[in-house]
């Protein structure tokens, strides 16, 4: 098998101790630690997506309250200039 160029020897044995035996069984005999390995991966993202949530809203609620106060100050100063123009051309 040929990946990108280089050869990839096929998955059939692995070496331990000096003992060489099928990847099936290597998996067999692994099988409930990958299981619990990707089970807390799987609990680690979803507690990050979490985390996350959490600080986009937050980042979210401080942004639209630092915008509602420019908006408040540009359209106190659209006021101010308003009413300066207006007596200004009386």
């Amino acid at each position: 098998m040929e990946t990108d160029g280089y050869k990839v020897p096929p998955l059939t044995l692995i070496k331990r101790d000096s003992e060489s035996f099928p990847v099936d069984t290597a998996i067999q005999q692994n099988e409930r630690l990958i299981i619990d390995t990707v089970t807390k991966i799987d609990e680690q993202i979803a507690m990050l997506d979490n985390r996350l949530d959490l600080v986009l809203e937050k980042h979210e609620k401080d942004f639209l309250g630092a915008y509602r106060y420019h908006m408040v100050k540009v359209q106190a100063e659209l006021t101010d200039l308003k009413s300066r123009a207006n007596e200004g051309k009386l």
